[in-house]
């Protein structure tokens, strides 16, 4: 498959060098060919420019898929594809100087259509006015008779004098001199056709590029607008998972201190805090009081009453 694009592309460059050629032709073409000649050759040129931006865009697709296709990893490519990445690297160089020179060769054929049509403008202005300087002597019989005698004498030939045109034949040459003129005209306007033509076409691929681009810009719209109602979501859905989260940390620190204190802090302080305390306030003397204390401190055994009979004993003889 690269061998098969390579040989493509390099068509591709002959063609355009071909069509360089074509446009040195059109930049220093001769103003006395016909009009018809010269718009042939930039429609020649106009529609192998056009031939080879598409072959050359066809191409650049399939470059892609040829790209995409060799990312596959080391290990399931076989020994013989080893070259392939070689020959899509410089396939893809080739590429993009084709595309490079397509740009220039349309600026070049532009200036050369400009300067060939100007060149063609400025002989039909020549020939005008030098057909115009031909028909002024002739307007006066005798004035240009003898200036016609006077330029054959110079040259030492022996000219014949002319003869007063007759009505018929001043009329015959008017009708000649508004046949050229028409033609030159209906050339000119010839030319000017294959132009709007090629202005006409030039506006239409303009007008798709951006109703393309339009579609694309309003894809991207509306992906932005989805983008951000997402990241609406989510930051309130941050939010809320945050409160969660602290609330569950307030909660765990506040049940793993309660535990602490229940665990490791509650009896130590109740033996050694609580209880002096209650056992040397004025209420200490009644041993019911303080024996009662004690079973419910976890004295009592199960043995039938032994220790609250112990219990009652030491408080009896503390006090």
């Amino acid at each position: 498959m690269s061998l098969s694009l390579t040989r493509r592309l390099q068509s591709v460059q002959a063609a355009h060098k071909a069509t360089l050629v074509l446009i040195e032709q059109l930049q220093t073409f001769d103003p006395s060919l016909p009009d018809k000649d010269r718009v042939d050759l930039a429609s020649q040129i106009h529609d192998s420019l056009k031939e080879q931006e598409d072959t050359l865009a066809l191409l650049r697709q399939e470059l892609d898929d040829d790209d995409s296709s060799s990312k596959i990893p080391a290990s399931r490519r076989r020994p013989l594809d080893n070259s392939a990445p070689r020959e899509l690297e410089h396939n893809t160089d080739l590429e993009a100087r084709l595309s490079e020179d397509l740009k220039t060769a349309r600026g070049r054929f532009r200036r050369a259509q400009l300067q060939a049509k100007k060149r063609a403008d400025d002989a039909k202005r020549k020939e005008r006015e030098a057909l115009f300087r031909r028909k002024e002597p002739g307007a006066d019989g005798d004035d240009g008779s003898d200036g016609l005698q006077r330029r054959y004498s110079r040259r030492g030939t022996q000219a014949q004098p002319t003869q007063r045109l007759t009505a018929d034949e001043l009329a015959r040459n008017a009708s000649d001199d508004v046949t050229r003129a028409l033609r030159r005209a209906h050339d000119l306007l010839s030319a000017n056709l294959a132009q709007s033509q090629f202005a006409q076409q030039t506006l239409d691929e303009s007008q798709s590029a951006l109703k393309a681009l339009s579609e694309s810009y309003g894809g991207t719209t509306d992906l932005l607008k989805a983008s951000r109602g997402l990241v609406g979501q989510l930051v309130r859905s941050n939010k809320s998972d945050t409160w969660y989260l602290q609330t569950a940390f307030y909660i765990m620190a506040i049940t793993i201190a309660w535990l602490v204190f229940r665990r490791l802090l509650y009896g130590p302080l109740w033996w050694l805090v609580f209880l002096p305390l209650k056992l040397e306030s004025p209420a200490a003397g009644k041993g019911g009081w303080v024996a009662q204390t004690i079973a419910t401190a976890g004295l009592d055994k199960d043995d039938g009453g032994q220790g609250w009979q112990d219990g009652r004993g030491v408080a009896s003889s503390h006090l």
